[in-house]
């Protein structure tokens, strides 16, 4: 839910455990069941400041303490840390919550300051494989062959690098086929386009931006990951090191994505229609802040041709124009909307339904060229 209108704290981890067991993470489904239930590990989440108040921060802090080399039983319990077969063998038997809870109260004073301070920002590369299809569809709507890019909640940027990826939608691979990151994807319905339109110029803004090349920075969004899906890890570990290599890669400003929104889009070359896209980032805004940055994008829309491409859960963005899904959608997946501003009037199209790790598409959209 938007920020203002979230649960408390022990219904937040109650609710996340749930999401982690229907989504194969059983390690954060019994640790999140467990601090739902525990007053002493409760009050340290809200150390968080109320927009990051939620069990990702906390469970992050942990694992960037332990992929840092924290030694502690706790991490036998991690595929990301420990050794392959370390989880069967870690001490404490099958139940990992006592271990969690001990490291968290003999490491208090290391993890309040990062709670304090630090943000949620998985920069989940497995989204690109909607947005591709997205912007592809950006550009038919507006009828250019090119695009200028801005990635709002950009973290590391490296989604704004998504055709230095390779990917496969069970068809063949597109994109680049030589890249160390392959990103998977089953296509469940239609057939979107995957050929991208040209890139003329593309920048993020971020509060607080990654910066792959340093150490910390780069550990802090590895430990946002869950640490059951090790490929999402390796693969997201493997986007760093390209990004890192990487000497002109788009620049990330530290900017607010509501209030700094019109300044960094004056700073955009006007030689081809600007796409500001975001995934997973109005999520962590309040309903207000959503309804307000709907309203830039419309003042912006007002001002020159413009694409507004997003990949949000719909219960979590209720100030955003989320157009219900067809019949035959699903519940609970992530929404792929994009609307485009003609001479200021607004067109919103759901697009697709999507994993929120971009798992598998269902792309809706059914006037896309065919997959290609």
């Amino acid at each position: 839910m938007a920020q203002d209108d979230g649960l408390d704290l022990a219904a937040q981890f109650r609710s996340f455990s749930g999401v982690a067991g229907r989504d194969g993470a059983p390690l954060y489904e019994r640790i999140s069941a467990g601090v739902a239930e525990d007053p002493e590990l409760l009050s340290l989440a809200a150390v968080s400041p109320p927009e990051q108040r939620r069990p990702t921060l906390l469970l992050a802090a942990v694992q960037f303490l332990l992929l840092g080399g924290d030694d502690h039983p706790l991490g036998a319990r991690y595929r990301t840390v420990a050794p392959p077969d370390a989880a069967r063998r870690a001490p404490g038997g099958d139940d990992p919550f006592p271990d969690f809870r001990d490291f968290c109260l003999s490491r208090r004073s290391a993890l309040e300051p990062l709670l304090g301070t630090r943000a949620t920002q998985t920069n989940e590369i497995g989204r690109a494989t909607a947005l591709v299809p997205g912007l592809a569809a950006a550009a038919s709507a507006l009828g250019v062959p090119r695009l200028t890019l801005l990635e709002l909640g950009a973290s590391a940027g490296l989604n704004l690098l998504l055709d230095r990826y390779a990917y496969d939608y069970g068809g063949g691979v597109a994109g680049d086929v030589t890249s160390p990151v392959v990103l998977g994807c089953e296509l469940r319905h239609g057939h979107p386009r995957l050929a991208l339109p040209e890139l003329l110029w593309r920048c993020g803004l971020d509060r607080q931006p990654v910066d792959p090349t340093d150490e910390p920075s780069a550990r802090w969004l590895l430990a946002c990951l869950w640490p059951d899906h090790l490929a999402r890890f390796e693969r997201l570990a493997a986007a760093l090191e390209l990004a890192a290599a990487i000497a002109s890669r788009p620049p990330v400003v530290q900017a607010d994505m509501v209030d700094d929104l019109a300044a960094v889009v004056a700073t955009v070359p006007t030689a081809a229609p600007l796409c500001v896209f975001h995934t997973w980032s109005a999520a962590y805004l309040t309903s207000d802040r959503q309804r307000s940055l709907a309203a830039a994008m419309a003042d912006l829309g007002r001002r020159r041709p413009l694409a507004w491409l997003f990949a949000e859960e719909p219960a979590e963005v209720p100030g955003l124009p989320v157009p219900p899904p067809p019949p035959e959608g699903r519940r609970g997946a992530t929404a792929l909307v994009l609307t485009t501003y003609h001479d200021g009037a607004p067109r919103s199209r759901r697009l697709a339904d999507l994993h929120p790790h971009g798992r598998w598409l269902r792309w809706w959209a059914g006037d896309t060229a065919a997959l290609r």
